[in-house]
């Protein structure tokens, strides 16, 4: 039977490990080549939405938003029947990992899922422990779960 203090440590342990597992994310993010442009943004798009596996019919809208006016993150977010956008930000997180990191979003139905569920602390929980990580493990490894 676990003990409330070995729950707590368990919790405890798996954060940290957690929050390793962000920091070799922001690894990816800092030494992952710049996208310099929309037309880039574009071109690079087209290459790696092969690569996630992303079929020719979905629709992306791709954005880089160069003042930082609508967003204070990257994002990829459902906007239609196989219709999904993608916006990054002026500075940070406007390069190909980020890219990768929000097409796997898109390609293994994470933006479809959240928008299944209802309740905005379990929407938190599976984005944040299941959706998040694994779009970490493909932008960063390579290694689509």
């Amino acid at each position: 039977m676990i003990t409330r203090n070995g729950f707590l440590k368990g919790l405890f342990i798996s954060h940290v490990v957690y929050l390793g597992f962000l920091c070799t994310d922001a690894i990816g993010i800092v030494s992952s080549p710049k996208i310099n442009s929309q037309e880039e943004l574009e071109m690079i798009l087209t290459e790696r939405r092969k690569l996630a596996g992303i079929e020719k019919e979905v629709v992306i809208l791709a954005k880089i938003d160069k003042y930082g006016n609508e967003i204070d993150h990257p994002l990829s977010a459902k906007l239609g029947d196989k219709k999904y956008g993608i916006l990054l930000g002026p500075e940070w997180g406007r390069n190909v990992n980020t890219l990768d990191h929000e097409l796997y979003h898109i390609a293994d139905g994470h933006c479809d899922a959240e928008m299944e569920v209802n309740n905005r602390f379990l929407r938190f929980l599976q984005y944040f422990y299941l959706h998040e990580p694994q779009a970490i493990l493909y932008s960063t490894y390579g290694i689509k779960l």
